[in-house]
């Protein structure tokens, strides 16, 4: 009887657990400044039984090739999200009744947060009120108050997430500590930022995240990088090169390709190296400051030589054939080379299924990425990752997974 009492005793404390826990799936939507990407997430119902550590499945993801900042949102937002809803439900169905307890969450980043105070409040706004009544007439629910659920989040945060990220789904959150060397250094590469995140073995001066994990504080070093996404960097070059700061901006474009594809006043020349060169030129401080990078910005010394690259630097080892594969980032240069040099209709038809715009764009992005990677210290014996997968898991390497982690744990 005794032995029966101390049974029951475990199995009210197991449903007890279980009642109090949070929800079973979860929604995290990145507002991103080219579209708007959804996840959805499963995690054990009782994740205090393995000492705080939720075990996430990421079931799918779902995109809106739209950003919230473009107008099709303006015109009927509701209707943006509902056509998100209904992607996700097409890509993993959930019953009633799981819907009932799943919230939902949407963090805006970078096109979001660089627009003017009053046009972004005017916006957050209006993405609270359409996604909730969205979610709502879909059987989600956000939970209170919106302003927390529903936001804009910090670059900072962005890169603390996409840090936390991969270190998740690659189990180095379950050391009992963590270090520069137990720990993988994130870049990842957006449309209007591009962020930077690793553990330094001293704790940095500047630009530190608080992040606890087993008891201790630590400091990440993270920074955001405004206007240094693929898009914002590109049109700052272009603008320059128009007001002639630039003239081997040209050389950025694959032979004989006009850019932009509306006006040809410039002809793709197709030159890596020079590409290469002026990028640097125009991105690099003359006389950075003492442990700094080379854009002139406080950052300590990455302790290792590895790091995972994903988002935007994804795409583009991609089309050169170097993705989902740890290489030394000296191997960037041949195909990087051969891409740019490669006439404009060979390119079009070695590459049928790309969109024009954006094959038009790689050469410059492999120069750009080879020097913000330079940048940060990094040299062509460093091993990188471009990949959009981690340990595995597709999508893993966003930074959804860190939010979500963040959500669960409150950490």
């Amino acid at each position: 009887m005794k032995f029966r009492f101390i049974f029951i005793t475990i199995i009210g404390l197991c449903f007890s657990l279980a009642s109090v826990a949070a929800p079973e799936h979860i929604i995290v939507m990145d507002g991103g400044s080219t579209s708007t990407r959804a996840f959805l997430f499963s995690y054990e119902e009782t994740p205090l039984a393995q000492d705080d550590y939720p075990e996430l499945t990421l079931h799918t993801k779902v995109s809106y090739k739209l950003p919230v900042t473009d107008p099709v949102f303006s015109n009927d937002p509701v209707a943006y999200f509902d056509t998100v809803f209904a992607s996700l439900n097409d890509q993993y169905a959930l019953t009633s009744e799981q819907r009932a307890q799943t919230p939902v969450y949407f963090m805006a980043t970078a096109g979001v947060r660089g627009l003017p105070e009053e046009e972004q409040d005017t916006l957050i706004n209006s993405i609270q009120d359409s996604l909730d009544i969205s979610a709502q007439a879909q059987g989600y629910y956000i939970e209170q108050p919106l302003t927390q659920s529903v936001r804009v989040i910090s670059g900072s945060e962005e890169g603390l997430y996409a840090w936390l990220s991969t270190q998740y789904w690659n189990d180095l959150l379950k050391q009992p500590t963590l270090t520069g060397n137990n720990t993988e250094p994130v870049m990842e590469m957006g449309g209007s930022s591009t962020q930077i995140g690793f553990l330094p073995n001293k704790a940095p001066t500047e630009h530190g995240f608080p992040y606890q994990h087993n008891d201790i504080e630590y400091l990440p070093y993270i920074y955001s990088y405004a206007n240094f996404g693929n898009e914002a960097r590109l049109a700052t070059l272009y603008a320059l090169y128009q007001n002639n700061k630039i003239p081997d901006f040209p050389a950025c474009f694959p032979v004989d390709a006009p850019y932009p594809l509306t006006d040809p006043q410039l002809i793709g020349e197709g030159d890596f190296q020079r590409c290469q060169a002026a990028v640097q030129k125009a991105t690099y401080v003359a006389n950075p400051c003492e442990n700094c990078s080379k854009m002139g910005v406080y950052q300590p010394r990455i302790v290792t030589d590895r790091a995972t690259l994903t988002s935007g630097y994804f795409y583009t080892f991609n089309i050169l054939g170097l993705s989902r594969q740890r290489i030394n980032l000296a191997k960037l240069e041949k195909p990087a080379t051969n891409f740019c040099a490669t006439d404009w209709e060979t390119l079009k038809k070695k590459h049928p299924t790309e969109t024009e715009s954006i094959l038009l764009e790689y050469c410059f992005y492999a120069a750009w990425h080879d020097t913000v990677l330079r940048g940060y210290g990094f040299d062509g014996g460093s091993m990188v990752l471009a990949t959009e997968t981690i340990n595995g898991v597709k999508d893993g390497a966003d930074w959804a997974t860190g939010a979500t982690w963040v959500i669960l744990t409150g950490r």
